[in-house]
């Protein structure tokens, strides 16, 4: 999977953004509502960069309908989903 330097959702432009050594705890990636970015850590191998994109898409999905949880609790179901949604896009050739 080609991860782009933006995508288009809900009529917003999110920025991809890939940082040396991304500041976000024990997280390779970050999404920031707010600023239109979605932020990647270089230094994951290709496929954890595309496993972690997907995540935070996920992220970026679930806080365009509801923003009810706590961020932890957010990252307890997506973690799983996206993982597993991955895995299945990846073992099926489904990744482009």
């Amino acid at each position: 999977m080609k991860i782009p330097k933006k995508i288009h959702f809900c009529g917003r432009d999110f920025e991809i953004i890939e940082l040396d050594n991304l500041d976000a705890g024990d997280n390779w990636g970050r999404t920031e509502m707010g600023e239109s970015k979605i932020f990647l850590d270089k230094r994951m191998s290709q496929s954890k960069k595309e496993e972690t994109f997907l995540h935070e898409l996920m992220h970026l999905a679930y806080r365009a309908t509801s923003n009810e949880l706590s961020h932890k609790t957010e990252e307890k179901i997506i973690k799983p989903w996206s993982t597993n949604l991955y895995g299945i896009l990846k073992d099926n050739n489904l990744l482009k």
